[in-house]
């Protein structure tokens, strides 16, 4: 990627992350705490991502050296061919699209719970223990550090909704809750 487009993406996104923390801050405080809390540090990173970027743009070129742009990425590897770039476009939409179908229909908690283990196993060939660790370690991020620290109730998801359940995992966490108490 040259420096120039380097540059654009970089002011583009300090724009829009301002903008959207900006936004944020007249919300009510329960409403805003995330957007600000993952706001401001992506706005800082985004800031030292385009300082960097001007930096490199700006500075002259080491005598003897080629540009930056014309220098090929030799790290990168060979050129991958269209149909490789094409194939791994669909295998990422469709595993983006899955995650939020996935979401949509279970809730956060059990999706967080069960999807990222069966991507992880299927698409990135993890081992099972690895992928049920992290699926495992989703969940108590959702239930312990959105729903018990911070009081902030996760949707249940469709399939639980049109249920009438409150939760699928609610049968499992209450009555350990309930022992604990």
């Amino acid at each position: 990627m040259s420096n120039r487009t380097d540059i654009a993406i970089g002011v583009l996104l300090v724009t829009l992350l301002t903008w959207a923390v900006w936004e944020a801050q007249d919300w009510p405080a329960r409403t805003r705490f995330f957007p600000l809390a993952i706001g401001y540090p992506v706005v800082a990173m985004a800031v030292m991502h385009l300082a960097y970027s001007l930096w490199l743009g700006l500075r002259p070129p080491v005598r003897g050296q080629a540009s930056q742009e014309a220098e090929p990425a030799t790290e990168a590897g060979p050129p991958l061919k269209p149909a490789v770039v094409r194939l791994r476009t669909l295998q990422i939409s469709a595993w983006a699209v899955a995650f939020a179908v996935g979401l949509w229909l279970l809730g956060f908690k059990v999706g967080g719970l069960l999807i990222p283990p069966v991507f992880l196993r299927f698409q990135a060939h993890e081992s099972w223990g690895t992928s049920l660790l992290y699926g495992f370690v989703v969940y108590l991020f959702f239930w312990g550090g959105l729903e018990m620290a911070l009081a902030f109730p996760l949707p249940p998801g469709l399939i639980a909704r049109s249920l009438g359940l409150y939760s699928f995992d609610s049968y499992l966490t209450d009555p350990i809750l309930n022992l604990i108490r």
